[in-house]
């Protein structure tokens, strides 16, 4: 697991620092996220013989459309 809950500045610096163009993937503080309700995690899959984390579409906190959830 990489994240949990997410106390609401931190999603306030994170809109701060992300630039305008890339904000669609973090949070607007304005409405809050459910990782500040405690309601969503961020995480990935491990293989249980290697221990290795299972290949993804993206990597963590990538800002690209391969990290589009559909």
């Amino acid at each position: 697991m990489f994240d949990g809950y997410r106390p609401w500045r931190v999603t306030r610096l994170f809109w701060d620092v992300t630039p305008p163009d890339k904000r669609e993937f973090v949070a607007d503080p304005a409405k809050g996220s459910k990782h500040n309700r405690g309601c969503a995690v961020d995480l990935s899959m491990c293989e249980l013989k290697t221990g290795r984390e299972v290949e993804m579409p993206s990597v963590y906190d990538e800002m690209s459309p391969r990290a589009y959830p559909d």
